[in-house]
Parts: structure tokens; C-alpha cells; sequence
């Protein structure tokens, strides 16, 4: 492909890549703008291997495709923009981002109710063409992200079951504006579970996160995803692929629920594609197919409520390292008590007859003063929380509240956390549905087929009824059709992992 130069009266915002900077541990991604923009404090991030692996040993080309995937996501908040890369990649693999690319922008667009649809983002390349040179010789070994937060613990805890000495990752990389990655919690939930489980834990920094001023920098821009939203998934996954590529690991994983609709932030008709996106995995995974390594999540068939069901019920001794909050405020404390991950961590505790009290949950602060928990009782509506809403044993939750104030008793009143609880039980039980307690059988479709049957049974075993409503195969045939359109550039490798998928 040609070279095409920077023209300063050019009104495209010029995005020009770096030779990426390669040293026995880490990999430093850097680019130049043209144009300056709000979004970044600055343009470079760096991914640090440690011990764990010896970037040099693997092919240039697998270094773009994971500072690519770091990366792309960014450039739909850049346009109009022009990204020049100092190397070649095939047209294929070009029309591939930017099929991933066009759907993203479409996401984006219909979070601000907005329809700047067209597709706005050039992708050229100077320099040689990368070659995609052979990794080391693969095993059946499996590998995941692991964070301590109930999805990845789940998915952990299959595994080990499951699998022989799998690889766990974890990838520390601090945000402004959150806590999540750098608590004494995380600490305890990476020491604790490789004392209670026989598995190898690595850990991979980078400074990603920190690029940007603020994780809400979005918004400024009118679109209602953060910056986590947006990237996260996408850091964890090009991490996690190369350590798999470096220690011949065949197949890898990262935990995503099964939702009932492909997408409850923005429109029914849209499969989801940021976040720990069941989408964005299904595609990575044709990506990574081409390096020999297969790219799943373990939990796609279970929803919200029967991640933290199983959690509780099949793996009890691993329950009390569960981390579900990102705005830990205090050392000392395990949850912020005021989010809506602490909301639906403790409904459904409560709902499984256990009291949040024993993962450091604190009702009274919870609920004592009246906390407009927005997402949940307006937005989000989710089926797993109104379900769990719905069968709490209202008698033995009041008892795990502390006991009624004088005034309570002379006013004939009820204590006023219990009574907003009461209220947001009863307005969330509006949402309930029995068949999130049923086992999902598209969402089977996207396992390894060498663990499906173990993961239906084991379904099986605590839901024995199936869910028989059809819409949930007219969103996975949407789901194919979404996905089949976007790998489609990546040819007939894309193909027959579509129908050993979906068989």
C-alpha cells in the first residue's frame, strides 16, 4: 500500500503509530496526532510481561494485532481520522477492523441517540508487510482472566474443576476516577485463590488505563459508556492471547454471562459489542484463530443469578473472596455499600438466604439513607435482580437489619433502611422472570465443544427446566448473522469455526 504523507491543511485528524518499542519485558505502543484531543493526557501505554514472558520471542505481527485491539476502540471518539501504521497488514484483516469499527460507531452513536453512522475512520499502511510467523507448538492447556470479581471467580473455579493446572492472568492497569485495580482486596482475592486451588497465577501491568483524565471522559462527548466500557475487555483479552501465544496455551477464556437480549443499553436489535461482550469474544476468537488459539467464555450459558447461585452453592469456599465493587472507598472495607454492584450482590445473597453481611456487605449503610440506585430500578431493569427481588423471605431479611429505633416504636413505623428496602424489593420484584432460573441452551453454543456436555449437566443439575421460549434463538440468530458479517473478511478459517460453533 502507498505511503500517504501528513498534509497540515488536511481537515482528517492524522493518528501516526510508532515502530512499537520491543525490550526482554515489555512493549511501549506510541503514536503522534495532528490534532490534539481531550480524550487522552497522553499518547502512549506500555504492557509490561515481567517475568511472565519475553516479548522478542514472539512475531512483530502478534505485537499490532494486540496493540490494534488495545487501541482501536479510541478511534471512533477521534474522528474524522486517518490511523497510519508503520507496517502492512493484509486488505482482509484491514476490512476486518474496520467491519468491527463500523459496529462499534453504531454502538457508540445510539448511547447519545445520535446517527453519525458512516464510517469515518481510515486505516492505511507504510512499511513491510507483517508476516504472521509461527508461534510455539500448542497443548491443551487452558488460560483466563482472572480478577476476584464473581464472573472471572466462577469461571476459575469451572476450570479448575474442569482442567488440569490452568493458567491464571491477571492485568493490573489503574483508572482515574475508580479503585478497582489498586485495593488490598484484589491482593487477597489473587492470594487466596492460588492457596485453595491448584492453578498458576501471572500478572501483567500496563498503564492503558491511565491514558485518559477520566473514566467518564466519554461523556463530555455525549456518549453514555465510560471509558471501561469502552476498552477494558479489549486490554484483558490482547493480554491474555499473548501470554497464551508465549506459553503454547491453545485455548483461552474470559468470564461473560449470557444476557437474554444481545443488548440492554441501547437497542434490542443490536448485539452487544463493548464490555465483556459475548459478541466481541465470538469474533476475537476468529481473530485468534488464526494463530491456533480458540477464544471463549466458560460461564456464556449462566445469566447474573446463577453466577453467583453456583458461586455460593457448588463453591462455597471460594465465595468470601468475591470482589463486585469498583468504588471501594475504604482499606478496610470490601464494598462501597452505594453502587449498583453492591445492590445486586446483596439482593441476591438475600435471595439465596444468605446474609451479604458475610462478604463485608452492610444493609443499614446500604439503605439508610434514600440512594436513587438509577440503573437498576430504571435502566437497567435486569431479569436476575428482579427475579431475586421477587423470592427474598422478607421475615428473615429484617432480621439482618438492625433493630427498630425509639421512634420507630412510638411512631408505629418500620426502620427507615428497611422501609426503602421494602421498596426497592417490591419495585424490582416488577421485573421478575422465573426463566432466569432455567438453563439457557444457546448459550452452549459457545463453548469449547470438549466442555459443553460437562457444562450442560452441571446446569442441569441446579436448573433442571429449560427455558422454552423461542426469542431467545431469533437473538442468537441475530447474534450469527452480526458476527458472521463482521469476520467474514477473515475467510474460510472464520467459516469452519462458525460451524464447529454452532453444531
Amino acid at each position: 500500500m502507498e505511503n500517504i504523507p501528513d498534509n497540515p491543511n488536511d481537515s482528517i485528524r492524522q493518528i501516526r503509530f510508532k515502530p512499537l518499542q520491543i525490550t526482554q519485558s515489555t512493549v511501549r505502543v506510541e503514536w503522534e496526532m495532528t490534532e490534539e484531543s481531550p480524550i487522552y493526557l497522553r499518547t502512549h501505554f506500555t504492557l509490561d510481561f515481567s517475568e511472565v514472558l519475553d516479548p522478542r520471542t514472539l512475531p512483530l505481527k502478534l505485537w499490532w494485532t494486540v496493540a490494534i485491539l488495545c487501541s482501536h476502540s479510541h478511534w471512533n471518539l477521534l474522528r474524522h481520522c486517518r490511523v497510519i501504521l508503520p507496517g502492512t497488514l493484509e486488505p482482509d484483516e484491514i476490512e476486518f477492523w474496520q467491519r468491527l469499527l463500523d459496529h462499534e460507531r453504531v454502538t457508540l452513536e445510539l448511547t447519545r441517540k445520535g446517527n453519525d453512522f458512516a464510517r469515518t475512520v481510515e486505516i492505511t499502511c507504510e512499511g513491510p508487510i507483517l508476516t504472521q510467523d509461527p508461534l510455539p507448538e500448542k497443548t491443551d492447556r487452558y488460560a483466563a482472566t482472572y480478577s476476584g470479581g464473581k464472573d472471572s471467580l466462577l469461571q476459575s473455579a469451572i476450570l479448575c474443576e474442569f482442567t488440569e493446572n490452568p493458567l491464571m492472568v491477571n492485568i493490573t492497569s489503574p483508572m482515574s476516577g475508580m479503585s478497582d485495580h489498586d485495593c488490598p482486596q484484589r491482593d487477597r482475592a489473587m492470594n487466596e485463590f492460588k492457596k485453595r486451588r491448584n492453578v498458576e497465577m501471572v500478572f501483567v501491568k500496563s498503564d492503558l488505563r491511565s491514558i485518559w483524565p477520566h473514566y467518564e471522559v466519554t461523556k463530555n462527548l455525549g456518549y453514555q459508556k465510560s471509558m471501561s466500557m469502552i476498552t477494558d475487555s479489549y486490554l484483558y483479552g490482547a493480554s491474555l492471547f499473548a501470554v497464551a501465544a508465549a506459553r503454547g496455551i491453545g485455548t483461552i477464556a474470559m468470564a461473560t454471562e449470557f444476557g437474554r437480549y444481545p443488548n440492554q443499553t441501547t437497542d434490542l436489535s443490536l448485539p452487544a459489542i463493548f464490555g465483556t461482550s459475548l459478541l466481541a469474544i465470538s469474533v476475537f476468537d476468529s481473530l485468534f484463530g488464526r494463530w491456533g488459539i480458540r477464544y471463549h467464555s466458560l460461564i456464556a450459558p449462566f445469566n447474573n443469578f446463577q453466577v453467583m447461585q453456583l458461586i455460593r452453592r457448588r463453591y462455597p469456599d471460594l465465595a468470601d473472596i468475591q470482589i463486585s465493587c469498583s468504588w471501594i472507598g475504604n482499606n478496610s472495607d470490601q464494598y462501597c455499600n452505594r453502587c449498583n454492584k453492591c445492590l445486586r450482590t446483596a439482593m441476591m445473597m438475600l435471595a439465596l438466604g444468605e446474609d451479604p453481611a458475610s462478604l463485608g456487605l452492610d444493609l443499614e449503610k446500604m439503605f439508610g439513607d434514600y440512594i436513587y440506585y438509577d440503573y437498576e430500578l430504571n435502566v437497567g431493569k435486569g431479569a436476575s435482580i428482579g427475579w431475586a427481588a421477587s423470592i427474598i423471605d422478607m421475615p428473615a431479611a429484617r432480621k439482618l437489619f438492625p433493630p427498630r429505633r425509639i421512634f420507630d416504636r412510638l411512631t408505629m413505623l418500620e426502620r427507615r433502611s428497611f422501609r426503602i428496602f421494602s421498596s426497592i424489593v417490591k419495585r424490582l420484584s416488577e421485573n421478575a422472570d422465573p426463566k432466569v432460573v432455567m438453563t439457557h441452551e444457546a448459550g452452549f453454543r459457545l463453548l469449547p465443544p470438549e466442555l459443553r456436555d460437562r457444562l450442560r449437566s452441571l446446569s442441569l443439575e441446579y436448573w433442571p427446566q429449560t427455558d422454552p421460549d423461542n426469542r431467545t434463538d431469533d437473538e442468537m440468530n441475530l447474534f450469527e448473522t452480526t458476527f458472521n458479517w463482521i469476520t467474514e473478511p477473515l475467510g474460510n478459517v472464520t467459516e469452519e469455526r462458525i460451524t464447529k460453533q454452532t453444531k
